[in-house]
């Protein structure tokens, strides 16, 4: 049953695209996340895929989940020394492959809740290592896999590097035999990790124990906040952090402050084969030349804009911005225009705009039925973009990198500006004096013109979710529970629930909190949060929607209507992904579902018909209107609310058209046009003179 629901679904997405659309989606090309390079071969990790190109002849070949990734949203990539295939590291697990044929995946899984991996680097003489949350490593060669975890209380591995590769194994094609790794260990001497909050930890042989070593700002890095991490062939290690460029000597750390080049925030790195360390930066690229002591950066003209990515390949270093692809001598790319960003982290609606963040920095906007997007061109930071937020005249934009804002409704003024204060936003709210910032920093808050930290409960570090109502301050801290806040004291209320994380926050029209949890919904009662039945699993987003509650999980999207029943929507009834991200309510109070694979809508009042979506995140399709599933156990299907509808089977063909024989009105006696009993199955019906489609499963 499970295949042939997906070459329903499948098929279901080919007749959507056959009608007309209602609105046209945000189609620029999807933001390069990462680029790889070797011999002349070039990869580009995007939000829509992976691409290859061969770099003699110009062909392009673009992977995704048809051909067997495990998602859409690839973050990593490197080239399998000595072999004819690259590793990709995506949101949903691991994968790897060619040109031609079909990838192999590892760690993937069909509801999108396998393991995110940010980072890769290739083990000497075979296999992969790759990093994600939480410090955690895998080593990935042959069929065996391996795992490690960083010692770090939290952080995201953002950047790996091993001990520069002989230029042989680096370059040769994959012609031979695999080398035997049976002696080399998983997590070879050497290793660095770079995390996003947490420094640089390596690798080390002391006596016969192998440990990890840490450097952080105690140890002389600029910030603890890193981006990316490279090692040269002399064993240096080089750091990219949000405060400048370090180098890391014989266990010593050294950086360059006074250097204007290399003392401002460094997003990626590249120790190329000719010598020189090449440095992206927030405005260009710059480039030191590391055989020489004491030498200063230079900057490369190529562009004025913020770098996301380096690589070599084809005897050329490449770069990017995330919107294109280019080499030093000039040479250009062409990404797809099929591409799209489809990855949907937040999800804030203000007045007749919609506001929808992505990561890396980027931010797009809906209004009316006009696409636009904001990236680092407008000064946003190469960091995911978390919550949007208006307070009075400004547009504040909470990143992984601090809080930034520009002017609403000023059409000359694009360009944001960073808020000194807040290192990290990942959540906002405000009430009538004050505005409030949360991250991974902490709580922070706006009185007057100064911002200032605010000091959490005991056990509280990070800030998962605000939520301001009236003079009370709600608070979600992860692990370390909720709380609110009176006076300047913090509250926790009781729980009765068997939650170790909490998330989003939401306040219905009657005053009723929801808090999302690892273990479904509590809700507030007065006296404590008491546990929602009926929903147990880890809910990502949620938003009272008028009386309803919309939960968005790995799995779907739940709703609860006011009975307390409920139903669960997902990719067949038109979701573009399983995995919700992030949920809104905008003005005329439909519901907007962001998910891992598009953006989705619900109409106010309704629960899963006249649903827009977005059927295919691998193809720039138009917001196709997708209905509701039913399922019919007899011969006679009632069809309400229309006049004209035209049913077609799964591959098209045209089975029935029927004009109602009253207002509004149409009945179905599940027979063709020649009058024979259609076979059980799924059926589309198309409204005539709308997108809408409703799919019919038969089941008599």
């Amino acid at each position: 049953m499970r295949h042939a629901l997906a070459t329903v679904a499948g098929a279901a997405i080919l007749l959507l695209l056959s009608w007309p659309s209602a609105a046209q989606v945000w189609s620029r090309p999807a933001p390069v996340l990462a680029l790889a390079g070797a011999e002349d071969v070039l990869a580009a990790a995007t939000s829509g895929g992976v691409l290859l190109w061969h770099l003699p002849s110009g062909r392009l070949e673009q992977v995704t989940t048809l051909r067997g990734l495990p998602t859409q949203v690839t973050l990593a990539a490197v080239f399998a020394p000595a072999r004819d295939e690259v590793w990709v590291a995506t949101d949903n697990g691991l994968a790897r492959g060619w040109f031609d044929g079909r990838w192999t995946s590892l760690g993937a899984q069909p509801d999108e809740k396998g393991s995110a991996w940010f980072a890769a680097t290739a083990r000497p003489h075979g296999g992969w290592i790759a990093g994600g949350e939480r410090g955690q490593l895998v080593a990935w060669h042959h069929d065996r896999v391996d795992s490690l975890r960083v010692p770090t209380r939290a952080g995201r591995v953002v950047g790996l590097a091993l001990p520069t590769l002989s230029p042989t194994a680096t370059t040769q094609s994959a012609r031979g035999a695999h080398a035997n790794v049976a002696s080399i260990p998983p997590f070879p001497v050497g290793l660095a990790a770079a995390l996003d909050n947490d420094g640089v930890w390596r690798v080390r042989l002391t006596g016969n124990a192998v440990r990890w070593l840490r450097f952080g700002e105690m140890e002389g890095l600029p910030s603890r906040y890193t981006r990316d991490v490279a090692i040269d062939s002399w064993d240096r290690i080089w750091v990219a952090t949000h405060q400048g460029l370090a180098c890391i000597e014989n266990d010593e750390v050294h950086t360059f402050e006074d250097d204007p080049l290399l003392a401002q925030r460094v997003n990626a790195l590249l120790a190329a084969p000719d010598g020189f360390l090449y440095v992206a930066l927030q405005d260009g690229l710059a480039k030191l030349e590391i055989v020489r002591s004491g030498a200063r950066a230079t900057r490369v003209s190529v562009t004025n804009r913020a770098l996301t990515a380096l690589a070599w390949a084809g005897s050329d270093v490449w770069w990017s911005d995330g919107d294109s692809v280019c080499a030093l001598t000039g040479r250009c790319v062409e990404l797809p225009r099929s591409l799209a960003a489809n990855s949907c982290i937040a999800l804030t609606s203000s007045r007749d705009t919609l506001w929808v963040g992505h990561p890396s920095g980027f931010l797009s906007t809906f209004s009316g039925s006009t696409w636009s997007r904001l990236d680092s061109a407008n000064a946003l930071p190469i960091d995911d973009v978390r919550s949007v937020q208006r307070v009075g005249n400004f547009i504040y934009v909470g990143t992984e990198a601090g809080l930034f804002r520009r002017g609403h409704g000023n059409e000359g003024q694009t360009r944001f500006e960073r808020v000194d204060g807040p290192e990290a936003a990942r959540a906002q709210a405000a009430d009538d004096e004050r505005h409030w910032v949360g991250g991974a920093a902490g709580l922070w808050v706006r009185d007057a013109d100064a911002w200032s930290r605010v000091a959490l409960w005991s056990g509280a570090t990070e800030v998962v979710d605000l939520l301001a109502a009236n003079d009370t301050l709600w608070v979600s801290a992860a692990h370390a529970g909720i709380a609110y806040r009176r006076g300047s004291h913090w509250v926790r209320p009781a729980c009765d629930s068997e939650a170790s994380w909490f998330g989003g926050l939401s306040r219905s029209r009657h005053g009723q909190l929801a808090v999302a949890t690892n273990r479904g919904v509590l809700l507030g009662d007065g006296r404590g949060l008491q546990r929602l039945p009926g929903l147990d699993e880890r809910v990502t987003a949620l938003r009272w929607w008028g009386s309803a509650l919309a939960c968005g999980t790995f799995r779907g999207l739940w709703i609860r209507d006011a009975r307390g029943a409920w139903e669960r929507l997902g990719v067949l009834d038109g979701l573009p992904g399983a995995q919700v991200r992030a949920l809104d309510i905008d003005a005329n109070g439909h519901l907007w579902i962001g998910t891992s694979r598009g953006l989705a809508r619900l109409f106010a009042g309704d629960t899963v018909s006249a649903s827009h979506a977005v059927a295919a995140p691998h193809v720039a399709n138009p917001i196709a209107t997708a209905g509701r599933t039913r399922w019919i156990t007899d011969d006679s299907v009632h069809l309400q609310g229309v006049t004209r509808v035209r049913i077609y089977d799964v591959r098209g063909r045209l089975v029935r058209s029927l004009v109602a024989k009253r207002a509004q009105d149409v009945w179905w006696n599940t027979r063709s046009t020649d009058g024979a009993r259609v076979a059980n199955g799924i059926y589309f019906v198309h409204v005539v003179g709308s997108p809408r489609v409703d799919r019919i499963l038969l089941q008599r």
